[in-house]
């Protein structure tokens, strides 16, 4: 399982989001900073810091 999480953090130097993702078996996790909280935005996290 896979854990995915995105919140609202206050603005610094345009990043309004946090991305967050924790791998349930390897207890690894990775985290980004995000401009927007889209699809492509997201999506772009997870195949860069969790699938490849």
């Amino acid at each position: 399982k896979i854990y995915l999480d995105i919140m609202y953090m206050p603005t610094v130097q345009g990043y309004k989001y946090i991305v967050a993702a924790r791998d349930n078996l390897s207890q690894v996790a990775e985290g980004r900073a995000l401009r927007k909280a889209t699809f492509s935005a997201v999506t772009k996290f997870l195949w860069e810091e969790i699938f490849c």
